[in-house]
């Protein structure tokens, strides 16, 4: 798969969210989350396979754990993330990262606004 590059990832899902009343904080996390989404698996990590968090998000963007951990609830909330097993999965239909979607995955997001 062609790797795309950050700046056209971040206006792809800003395009997708046009119309939805975002935070600042809501950004930040769009950010983070573009930077860090595994593009075949569809999970938030880092390049060595850790996955991340809302307390990876608090670091990386200098917030207190309590607002990242409210925003990555705030954006499961809105169907842009789901968190099962310790792990956040990203909608694939907000951040495009795959040609082919995991059937567990698809089914996650399947009857979200998004799947349109």
């Amino acid at each position: 798969m062609d790797k795309i590059s950050v700046p056209t990832k971040i206006r792809s899902a800003l395009s997708k969210l046009d119309g939805e009343i975002l935070t600042g904080l809501h950004m930040l996390a769009i950010l983070f989350i573009v930077q860090n989404c595994d593009y075949e698996s569809g999970v938030l990590m880092s390049n060595n396979g850790k996955y991340l968090g809302y307390k990876d998000l608090s670091k990386e963007c200098n917030i207190s754990l309590e607002d990242a951990k409210r925003t990555m609830k705030e954006l499961s909330n809105k169907y842009m993330l789901y968190h099962s097993n310790g792990k956040y999965f990203v909608n694939p239909f907000i951040f495009k990262y795959s040609v082919e979607l995991n059937e567990t995955i698809y089914a996650m997001f399947e009857y979200t606004k998004w799947n349109k």
